[in-house]
């Protein structure tokens, strides 16, 4: 980390501070980052670049990395899964957590990411060249400038997530649920949307019936059901999208019958609607033997 030498008491503009150990990946500034700007317009704004350099640097290596030992499973994800200029081309992700990361001009071209969630991640200037989602959580996501051509999201439910000014060429969307998410409509002109519903709400509560919303709600006892938020939201309100999946894929009676039954087979965290589909696919077909 390099700290800023006081302008003051004869520290040149080519001085800097060694009394501590450089982070990888960091360069250097200047300490007359903050000189004030010459006359010339050009001059300012080199001047102001430099200034903004040195804030951005200052910012991140005063931020306290808490010990591993002390983290959360959230903060370890999202610390494990920010990836700033990394090449991570050919990788497979699955049954991982990105939520609340942030990654910056990172390379996941040509990568996989099955039963991952992303819920509040951060996507700034990444390329996903190639990459595949599928059964996969988005909620609240940014995928800011980013490169989606010929990427594909498969099963997976996009919710209230922004495509800011993407590259989509080659883009596809196949058996997904998209509610309220910015650039949706340009999207939907532009790219191969193969089955895939685009909403711009939640589906009504009084939709489906009482007695299957009762039990719904009664799942949020149970803490890995409860923390996965696949079935339920915020403010006490439930994912009437995961569920509108659900009743189309087993129908309201077998989920009446049978969703009281899930604390018992999920004794461990897991984060999309994938994983709560096997489980009932797997009782469906003990049913039938």
């Amino acid at each position: 980390m390099y700290s800023l030498l006081a302008v003051s008491g004869g520290a040149g503009p080519d001085q800097f501070d060694n009394r501590r150990a450089p982070r990888s990946g960091y360069q250097p500034v200047r300490v007359d980052a903050f000189a004030p700007a010459s006359d010339s317009p050009r001059e300012s704004l080199r001047s102001h670049k430099r200034a903004t350099q040195l804030r951005r640097v200052m910012h991140k290596t005063d931020k306290v990395i808490p010990d591993r030992d002390t983290m959360t499973v959230n903060d370890r994800n999202r610390y494990a899964f920010s990836y700033q200029t990394h090449d991570v081309r050919d990788k497979s992700f699955i049954f991982k957590n990105f939520n609340k990361s942030c990654s910056y001009q990172s390379n996941f071209s040509n990568s996989t990411f099955k039963s991952t969630s992303f819920i509040g991640t951060k996507f700034k200037f990444c390329s996903f060249y190639g990459s595949i989602f599928e059964d996969c959580l988005i909620r609240g996501a940014l995928f800011r400038k980013c490169n989606l051509d010929n990427a594909k999201f498969i099963n997976s439910i996009i919710s209230a997530t922004n495509f800011e000014n993407p590259k989509i060429k080659g883009l596809k969307f196949i058996n997904c649920t998209i509610i309220s998410s910015q650039r949706i409509d340009y999207l939907s002109k532009k790219c191969d949307f193969d089955n895939s519903k685009i909403l711009n709400s939640y589906p009504n509560i009084n939709d489906f019936s009482p007695e299957l919303i009762q039990i719904t709600e009664s799942l949020r006892d149970n803490q890995f059901i409860r923390k996965s938020t696949t079935l339920h939201r915020k403010r006490g309100l439930l994912d009437t999208v995961s569920l509108n999946i659900l009743v189309s894929e087993f129908g309201e009676e077998f989920l009446i019958k049978k969703l009281p039954r899930l604390p018992q087979s999920i004794n461990n965290e897991f984060h999309t609607l994938s994983y709560i589909q096997k489980i009932l696919q797997k009782l469906r077909h003990d049913d039938n033997f």
